[in-house]
């Protein structure tokens, strides 16, 4: 069962106590018997109950499409960026050759230059 804690004035309190008296039960009792009451006498057509129904699927239905469309948009982006990213990697490998080439060939380079060092002071 839940509980529940409710604040009413004073005159209220006084005015349910007195009737609880005259049933000769408390006003706990008299306040759950005049909710029952109230939910017995209100009723719900089945039209409505199936009206908040559809609305709700409709409700489900639009914002799984919303997600599924959010969730194509944000793959698509990232196999932009895979495709960027693979272009990318490959533009290092590209880089790291150049590199390396002009190493080699800054080697050469400083190799030749010592060797002609080499000779005009040997000479």
């Amino acid at each position: 069962m839940a509980k529940i804690s409710i604040t009413i004035p004073d005159e209220l309190y006084e005015a349910l106590r007195v009737k609880a008296e005259e049933r000769n039960t408390t006003v706990e009792a008299l306040i759950i018997d005049m909710i029952r009451k109230f939910v017995s006498e209100t009723y719900i057509p089945v039209r409505s109950l199936e009206r908040i129904r559809r609305e709700l699927f409709d409700l489900v239905n639009k914002l799984t499409s919303e997600l599924q469309r959010r969730i194509n948009m944000a793959l698509e982006r990232s196999e932009v960026l895979e495709e960027r990213i693979e272009k990318a990697r490959a533009d290092i490998e590209e880089l790291k050759e150049k590199v390396n080439e002009l190493w080699e060939d800054y080697q050469k380079r400083l190799e030749w230059r010592r060797k002609r060092y080499k000779r005009s002071t040997s000479l």
